[in-house]
């Protein structure tokens, strides 16, 4: 929903977007007052709110390890999806409302495609999460990462298309909460 309030607590999501409520202090401690200018690139708390999920990936602000910029054969192709893995971090308390989609700037990881979340209750794997109705954090968050494979040129001999690597791999990874309660309790 656009223009939505962000969390307060714990976690929300969806299969596609992931928000977390954490806890980030500062370590040089410059923190601003609520009513200050928000052009500074100060904080006002230690609240965090962490949205995770696919944002458009824009070449030109892709960068290689060294800082170097990326050019467009090497990084991004015609036949890859525009999107890739995208973080965004705001001060919870800096802003007003923050929008479900992320964009371009918060693209992270253009390698990886795809990405999708389920939340484990201690019983069954859920496709949603809001802590703000169930009180409680998940036990473990799946995140399933597809990274984009570049097809090969296609080889074909007698015929035959000899092709056949998919064009994206698919990585499940489990992130346990061990500071959550069970849901169900048996």
């Amino acid at each position: 929903e656009e223009g939505s309030a962000p969390i307060t607590f714990g976690v929300l999501g969806d299969a596609q977007i992931l928000h977390l409520s954490i806890s980030k202090p500062s370590r040089d401690l410059s923190y601003a007052a609520i009513d200050s200018d928000p052009t500074l690139n100060l904080r006002t708390s230690d609240l965090i709110a962490a949205t995770y999920g696919l944002a458009p990936v824009d070449p030109s602000l892709t960068r290689d390890a060294l800082g170097r910029q990326l050019q467009q054969s090497s990084f991004i192709t015609t036949s890859q999806p525009g999107t890739g893995l995208g973080r965004r971090l705001i001060d919870l308390y800096a802003t007003q409302s923050t929008s479900e989609e992320l964009a371009a700037e918060h693209a992270i990881a253009p390698e990886i495609s795809e990405v999708s979340f389920k939340y484990y209750d201690g019983a069954t794997w859920l496709e949603e999460w809001d802590s703000r109705i169930t009180g409680v954090l998940p036990r473990a968050i799946q995140v399933t990462f597809g990274f984009w494979n570049e097809p090969p040129k296609t080889t074909q001999q007698q015929g035959l298309n000899l092709n056949t690597t998919p064009p994206v791999t698919y990585v499940n990874y489990t992130f346990h909460i061990p500071l959550s309660v069970p849901e169900v309790i048996y």
